[in-house]
């Protein structure tokens, strides 16, 4: 009888661990699930920023501006601010880890290419003026990023 009772607890005991490594393994599986949802939701808000009416009115005027005149941008200050703004915002995200470069590529790699041209040289221009070497860090972060994600991509190719 006594045997029995240990086979009885052993059975248990092993029974209950595997119920303990089972949840453990869920936990993880359903932990990297939020992670990879909340990465999601946060991406799409700022792309669906990106269709608003304000900002493609803002995007219009950067895209028709030249991008060799500050003083054009000057009198579309803050249509360039707000499209610059944008970008600062996904490049943060990435550096951060909180999106990962490839939601962010997949949705952005050719947004972020033509609003830098288009931008780099009113940054330069508003860093000079401010003594700020830091405006638009991180758009200019994730126009670096998008281009070694292009250059890895053809490699592999």
């Amino acid at each position: 009888m006594g045997d029995d009772s240990l086979d009885i607890a052993s059975i248990s005991a092993l029974v209950a661990a595997i119920g303990v490594i089972t949840g453990v393994l869920f936990a993880i599986v359903e932990i990297r699930h939020l992670s990879r949802t909340r990465q999601t939701e946060i991406i799409l808000r700022s792309y669906y920023l990106y269709g608003s009416k304000e900002f493609q009115e803002a995007w219009a005027k950067v895209m028709t501006g030249k991008s060799d005149d500050f003083n054009d941008y000057n009198r579309s200050r803050s249509a360039a601010i707000q499209v610059g703004m944008l970008f600062e915002s996904v490049g943060i995200l990435v550096y951060r880890k909180v999106v990962n470069i490839d939601l962010a590529y997949d949705l952005f790699s050719d947004l972020v290419k033509i609003a830098w041209g288009k931008l780099k040289e009113f940054v330069d221009v508003a860093r000079k003026q401010t003594d700020d070497p830091e405006i638009f860090r991180w758009f200019e972060y994730i126009y670096g990023e998008v281009q070694k994600k292009e250059q890895k991509l053809r490699a592999g190719q």
